[in-house]
């Protein structure tokens, strides 16, 4: 009994591995149950250390140690659950020169070098059947690298592009007023056009990248204008404010804001679906009082215009709260001011 139980346990835990890499790596609809679990306790440690010592530096290293955490635990689970099933049977392996049956700690030995194609060494199989199963399993572990190396590789280049995406964003302004004031032109905010124009594309991608490679939301930048999540956040306030407070005529054309909200709300979905759970707290009012000082004409949106998007930006202040940063982060100013005029940053 004790060892239909051992081979059925190591059964199990050889499906789960295989589910939770092939969803992972190869089913572009996020992370498997155990990637998941895995990268959400290491975020949340992680963040709470950062949060005791008010320094953001540890969240840079989030998403190096879950990739290495996460095929960590794959080769363990592959190696734990092929060792129990050699356990299961006293003559699963024996020594190569003795023929007498192999102990546990030799079968666990036995385990690691047939994943790891390195050969039979010492003992081999104990009948011609565990000697083709171990064959079996030098050709999974082979499978398993190749799959593992293809998946760990184009993650550098998806952070690449998520960061360039980013600076895009963030080189529009440092702030929603700030971007508004600045592209007011006495009349309109048609000069958004043009900084509008191509971001839907980039958003649409990182929102299905994000779906491709998990781990993407859990590489964090300490500095603002390399921060995606941040970025999205504010570009998506600024179209809540313009959708709310300028009058149609007045707001950048509708072919260039109604595609970039639809991408948002793809992304803010990808995002919330998959790696937060949204909460109940309402994020801050919208604010337009530097606007009203600058003199650009605003309408009052209704209650219920503002109640409509309320869900929305319960979204966006969870994505802000669950990523390690504050509200107050979005009107920080992004790049190093010493390093240009004052006007320009």
């Amino acid at each position: 009994m004790q060892n239909i139980l051992l081979a059925a346990s190591g059964i199990g835990l050889i499906l789960l591995t295989i589910y939770d890499l092939i969803y992972t790596t190869l089913s572009a609809r996020g992370a498997g149950p155990v990637s998941n679990i895995l990268s959400k306790g290491i975020w949340n440690v992680f963040k709470k250390i950062s949060k005791f010592f008010r320094s953001q530096v540890l969240l840079t290293w989030v998403g190096i140690i879950i990739i290495i955490a996460t095929v960590g635990s794959w080769v363990l689970m592959l190696w734990a659950g092929n060792a129990l099933i050699f356990i299961s049977d006293p003559r699963a392996v024996v020594k190569s020169e003795t023929n007498q049956p192999a102990d546990n700690f030799e079968r666990i030995y036995y385990t690691g070098y047939s994943l790891s194609t390195m050969g039979n060494g010492d003992f081999i199989g104990g009948s011609d059947l565990w000697k083709i199963y171990a064959s079996v399993i030098s050709f999974s572990g082979l499978i398993f690298i190749t799959i593992a190396i293809t998946y760990m590789v184009p993650v550098l280049e998806a952070v690449t592009k998520r960061r360039s995406l980013s600076i895009r964003i963030a080189s529009i302004g440092y702030s929603v007023q700030s971007i508004l004031i600045s592209n007011w032109n006495g009349n309109d905010f048609k000069m958004l056009n043009t900084q509008f124009k191509g971001l839907e594309d980039q958003l649409v991608h990182q929102g299905q990248m994000h779906l491709a490679y998990p781990v993407l939301f859990y590489y964090h930048h300490v500095r603002k204008e390399n921060s995606l999540l941040l970025n999205v956040v504010m570009l998506d306030e600024l179209l809540s404010t313009l959708y709310l407070y300028v009058d149609e005529d007045k707001r950048p054309d509708k072919e260039f804001m109604l595609p970039l909200r639809k991408a948002l709300t793809s992304y803010i979905e990808t995002i919330g679906s998959t790696f937060v759970e949204v909460s109940e707290a309402p994020a801050p009012p919208l604010d337009v009082s530097e606007l009203h000082k600058a003199g650009i004409p605003l309408k009052q949106p209704s209650g219920n215009e503002v109640a409509q998007i309320a869900y929305r930006r319960c979204n966006l202040k969870t994505i802000i709260d669950k990523t390690g940063w504050e509200w107050e982060d979005l009107t920080r100013r992004a790049f190093d001011p010493k390093l240009d005029l004052p006007g320009l940053i």
